[in-house]
């Protein structure tokens, strides 16, 4: 309202912004524009570097929460969010003017505000004896921070604000310097800061005018009281306000002296062994591997992902991206906790109990459908002994409340799916709309949907009890999220509106045939942005419970992905999802392409390669399959019937072709008439007939070699590299999409960016302060990955589940070996990858630039020879396009025997040590 009562701010920041970009600041008020970024405060800047602006409050506003930005362009990019930069008004009248001198806040120490180190790093110990919780407790009062009070005439009342990311429990905050208020520099006199939450800490002096400026710093006392460090460097100086202003605020970050780096281990769930697991790795075994990490001074465990995938040994073939598979429990535990006491459980279960661990626990590697078969038994008679006595507890309704948007939907669709042995939910007679009835007294599947919360309801426990142990030890948890979710699901089918399900996602092939198609629906992006990600916050959410970390599976998928309409199953005729800049026909008429499109569109059938191809049987083909093109000699079209994947799958098996083919002749005959399907140059839009794609594979198509025209073929050839590598802009839906994902959870987020990844995706992930992956034989660019060279929002590892292990690869590519070794270590590489090998590339990975040195256990293990697997080729997790084999993996000895390799953990801790990842400050 005009004329209303106003308290001014005079902002001021220091940030270079390249390019001629805009600084703003935004935030939640009118009068920063309700986070609209055209609305924010626009500021000003003679040198592109010191910035300023004026805003007028409201003076019944008392709080105020903001942040600094950047346009350039059409985009624009923001601090760091997790601390969010607030300032209180309280103690302010009419007319009062504040001045606030701003620091950006840098997403690299956005990082260390996340749960992995609040929750974890920085508050447990090895021991487990410290672990108190967060440190940014709510309770007390905070108004010595936060309130401000008119100053004696001829003073400035200040307000000194420090983000301090990494802090270890139970340390404080204080502020020294030359001012007899701050103790003139004596450490016995220094004021302390007051913790405002989520490593912010403030606190209010008032400071005689003509005794500006003088220097300061700030420094970290323990929770005795006792000195442990000042910040290092040229101490700062508080400069005299201008103007006579009365009321200064100060806000800075911690200065430290060296970076911060950690060391962490990776392993499957799955590949744990223990002696009271089940033939698998269960939850409660990552509490002995808790153990181990503390002892060989590592502070995070990274695993894949732990949704339940049924009977489908994938961790990335999700039925549901919010239950817990059931194959990680611990069933003595669960009959333990339903029956009150070991000693109080029936001695049939306990005989299939012990049956269980005599058959399984042994075997090198997993026997997933029978461990899980075995366990779903035990469980079965576990439940229906006791189970409906925890299910009435008051903790488990409760648990049952906080999760009702996806359990009752779940545990019917598992209800189902067991009753019809049917997977593709389009052939039920129920539909998601049913499950309040289903989950009823009367419904028939009343016992089993209770049965399945029951089983949910243990793994939560179990989890979260594993979870706790290790923030308890001062161990992180690293989970995973899937990019897709499978396409029968429960998910796709509570949530339909949330996918795309007449596509899938996958990757494309530059080079020869095939592309990947992962069967995965697309998300529906444009429903899900319409209520701020809500989806994608529950599941975040659901995650956050357990781990402090996470890794996005392929993380170019929130840029864009390979969309591959549902019929086409090799995924060759996919297309960038979205596509900002599809080609015109006015394009293509510039380089020669006009008139009738089919020559283009349609697939390339010539006579000469219906012969070679389907040999004694192309006859048969050109019969009932083909048409002759009337216009063209020797050339053939697909009839209708058979111009998709799914219908040629469809079709060659219709029982009428039952005494004509050979089961070969089918899917040769299958497999032929599909590479025709895709073997075109352009595809045209199924809603805009005037856009196009060029195909992934172009090159390697008969149609693009049978072209005559070389100049048509040049032209081609530089239209396919600008649509794929150069036009193309996605780094805007990358952002919105991950600020989302951030903003959703207080977990530290990594990505896995390998592949080949648009520039635009490295400068959103810096902005955001995501983490990349660094994988040595999988370089950004080179022959090989640097470590020493790495960008410090990274992970070093030097393998990964999705390839082989250093030693495996070792005996694999032994040209690649010696060029390796040479690289990075000088001289001739040894024919074998000896223990001592594997210490120096694993060294040499903890002496990396990156923030995360994350191993894989088998790489670890491998430095030991003791320790070693008798066969490598057996310690691959997973052999990407390949069906044999993947998934399997056990760790060779359990994992309370690992505790006790007393010389081998002294050698990995030392090696952790002297690589300087494990220290706070």
């Amino acid at each position: 309202m005009f004329g209303s009562p106003t308290i001014t701010l005079i902002l001021k920041i220091h940030y270079r912004v390249k390019d001629g970009g805009q600084m703003i600041a935004s935030g939640e008020s009118d009068a920063f524009g309700k986070n609209v970024v055209n609305k924010a405060v626009k500021m000003r800047s003679r040198d592109g570097e010191n910035w300023e602006a004026k805003v007028n409050v409201p003076v019944g506003e008392t709080l105020l929460v903001y942040r600094y930005g950047y346009i350039t362009g059409n985009k624009s990019r923001f601090e760091a969010i997790q601390s969010l930069r607030s300032v209180s008004l309280e103690g302010l009248k009419k007319g009062d003017t504040v001045i606030m001198r701003d620091t950006w806040r840098s997403p690299k120490s956005n990082v260390f505000v996340s749960a992995a180190f609040r929750d974890a790093i920085f508050t447990g110990s090895p021991e487990g004896t410290n672990n108190r919780g967060r440190q940014d407790s709510a309770l007390g009062d905070k108004s010595a921070a936060t309130r401000w009070k008119e100053p004696e005439r001829n003073s400035v009342a200040v307000r000194f604000t420090v983000v301090v990311p990494r802090l270890t429990y139970g340390h404080s905050i204080r502020l020294t310097g030359e001012h007899e208020k701050l103790g003139k520099w004596d450490m016995e006199s220094t004021l302390e800061l007051v913790n405002l939450g989520r490593n912010v800490y403030s606190l209010m002096i008032e400071i005689p005018a003509d005794e500006l400026p003088f220097e300061y710093k700030y420094c970290i006392f323990d929770k005795e009281g006792e000195f442990v460090f000042r910040e290092r460097g040229t101490p700062r100086e508080l400069e005299a306000t201008t103007d006579n202003v009365k009321f200064l605020s100060v806000d800075e970050g911690f200065k430290y002296e060296n970076v911060w780096k950690g060391a962490g281990v990776a392993v499957p769930v799955f590949s744990l062994r223990s002696s009271r697991s089940m033939g698998i790795g269960e939850f409660l075994d990552l509490k002995v591997l808790v153990d181990w990490a503390a002892k060989v001074k590592m502070s995070l465990i990274q695993v894949l992902p732990v949704n339940d995938t049924g009977d489908n040994p994938s961790p990335y073939s999700a039925t549901s991206v919010f239950a817990l598979h059931p194959v990680y429990l611990n069933v003595q535990e669960v009959a333990a906790y339903t029956f009150g006491g070991e000693d109080r459980v029936p001695h049939e279960i306990r005989q299939e109990i012990e049956d269980g661990i005599s058959s399984f626990n042994g075997l090198e590697e997993i026997d997933y459908t029978g461990v899980l078969g075995k366990k779903d038994k035990i469980l079965n008679m576990i439940f229906s002994a006791g189970g409906n006595n925890i299910l009435a507890e008051a903790e488990c309704k409760a648990w049952q409340e906080r999760n009702s948007s996806w359990l009752p939907g779940y545990a019917c669709w598992k209800s189902i799916m067991a009753k019809t042995g049917e997977w593709v939910f389009t052939q039920w007679e129920h539909s998601a709309k049913d499950v309040p009835r289903l989950t009823s007294r009367e419904s028939e599947f009343y016992d089993s949907v209770r049965y399945h919360v029951f089983v949910q309801y243990n793994l939560h426990l179990q989890l979260l009890n594993a979870s706790n142990y290790a923030k308890a030890h001062g161990v992180a948890l690293k989970g995973d999220l899937p990019i897709g979710v499978a396409r029968y699901c429960a998910d796709t089918w509570i949530d339909t509106d949330m996918f795309r399900m007449d596509w899938s996602a996958g990757a494309p092939t530059h080079g020869p045939p095939p592309a990947q198609n992962w069967d995965f629906p697309l998300y529906n992006w444009d429903v899900m942005k319409k209520d701020g990600f809500q989806w994608w916050r529950r599941r975040l959410a659901a995650m956050e419970e357990y781990f402090q970390a996470f890794r996005i599976d392929h993380v170019l998928g929130f840029f864009r992905i390979w969309a591959i309409p549902a019929h086409n199953y090799s995924g060759l005729l996919g297309r960038y999802d979205p596509c900002p800049k599809p080609i015109t026909k006015r394009e293509l008429a510039s380089i020669g392409i006009k008139g009738q499109l089919d020559r283009y569109t349609n697939p390339y059938i010539h006579e000469s390669d219906v012969a070679k191809k389907f040999g004694e049987s192309a006859k048969f083909v050109q019969e009932n399959f083909l048409n002759e093109l009337k216009d063209e000699k020797e050339l053939y079209n697909l009839r209708d019937e058979v111009s998709t994947h799914e219908q040629i799958h469809t079709l060659i098996h219709d029982p009428k072709y039952d005494d004509i083919l050979t089961e070969d002749q089918r899917v040769m005959i299958r497999t032929e008439l599909c590479n025709f399907v895709d073997d075109r140059l352009l595809i045209q839009d199924e809603q805009d007939p005037d856009k196009f794609y060029l195909v992934c594979h172009m090159f390697h198509t008969a149609s693009y070699k049978a072209l005559k025209d070389e100049e048509l073929k040049t032209n081609l050839d530089r239209l396919w590299h600008n649509f794929f590598w150069e036009r193309q802009k996605w780094g805007e839906d990358g952002y919105e999409k991950l600020a989302a994902m951030q903003d959703a959870a207080n977990m530290m987020v990594c990505g896995e960016d390998l592949g080949a990844v648009p520039s635009e995706a490295y400068e959103v992930l810096d902005a955001l302060g995501i983490l990349g992956l660094r994988i040595q034989r999988w370089p950004i660019k080179g022959e090989w990955g640097e470590p020493a060279k790495y960008s410090y929002l990274s992970v070093a590892a030097p393998s990964c589940h999705d390839c082989s292990t250093v030693r495996q690869w070792w005996t694999e590519d032994r040209g690649a070996r010696q060029h390796f070794y040479r690289s990075n270590f000088g001289g001739e590489a040894p024919w074998e990858c000896y223990d001592w090998v594997s210490q120096k590339i694993v060294e040499q990975h903890l002496n990396s630039t990156s923030m995360w040195t994350i191993i894989p256990i088998q790489d670890f293990l491998d430095m030991w020879d003791e320790l070693r697997s008798p066969d490598p080729l057996k310690d691959m997790i997973n052999r990407p396009g390949t069906m044999d084999g993947n998934w399997v993996y056990r760790m060779r000895l359990p994992l309370e025997t690992l505790c006790e390799k007393t010389a081998f953990n002294k050698f990995v801790g030392d090696m952790v040590v002297r690589t300087k990842r494990v220290d706070s400050y």
